[in-house]
């Protein structure tokens, strides 16, 4: 991106392999002015894994009733997404999943 200066490049290609995890720092960097030393300490810091588990919490911001519903259309056994998150173990409440524990999710039937 030619919007943000070489070395802050440099510096993401060299710490974060992620292609999504790179574009998260390359478009915070562009929106906020990161100096190269706020970049590094944003990486260290790990903000790209913060951002994506503070997703998770929504729904329990919410007070009952107005909680997401689940959508599923009559007759079907797909899960949506808040379905699986509300019947995540406890110890994993907060996290963000790995494929691995919402395929085990997604075969003990939820």
């Amino acid at each position: 991106m030619r919007e943000i200066a070489w070395s802050h490049n440099l510096i993401i290609l060299e710490r974060c392999g992620d292609p999504l995890e790179r574009k998260f720092y390359l478009c915070m960097t562009r929106k906020f002015g990161w100096s190269k030393n706020v970049l590094i300490h944003q990486i260290e810091n790990q903000s790209y894994e913060k951002s994506l588990l503070g997703q998770i919490n929504f729904a329990k911001a919410l007070t009952p009733n107005c909680a997401p519903r689940p959508n599923l259309p009559s007759g079907t056994n797909t899960p949506s997404t808040y379905e699986i998150v509300k019947r995540l173990p406890k110890a994993l409440k907060g996290q963000l999943p790995s494929p691995e524990q919402i395929a085990r999710i997604l075969e003990d039937g939820v």
